[in-house]
């Protein structure tokens, strides 16, 4: 018996197949990615929605940045 790995797009959802994409990887050891806030009062940057421990998948262009829109869109809308 073989096994097949099908990737998605994170955005979309939609099959991504045999075609080139971007892939993302967020490592175990660094959890400081993700979505950077300007400090507030005195406070340094912080980094919400932190991306790590797995993998990310897009078709092209538009979708990571529909993808990351949506993550800036809401990190900025929670309340503090």
């Amino acid at each position: 018996m073989s096994q097949h790995t099908v990737y998605k797009c994170n955005q979309c959802k939609k099959e991504i197949g045999q075609k080139t994409h971007i892939t993302l990887v967020f490592a175990n050891h660094m959890n400081a990615s993700g979505i950077a806030v300007p400090p507030k009062g005195n406070n340094s940057w912080e980094v919400h929605q932190t991306l790590s421990g797995h993998f990310v998948h897009f078709h092209n262009g538009k979708c990571i940045g529909l993808y990351f829109d949506s993550l800036i869109k809401m990190t900025t809308s929670k309340k503090s």
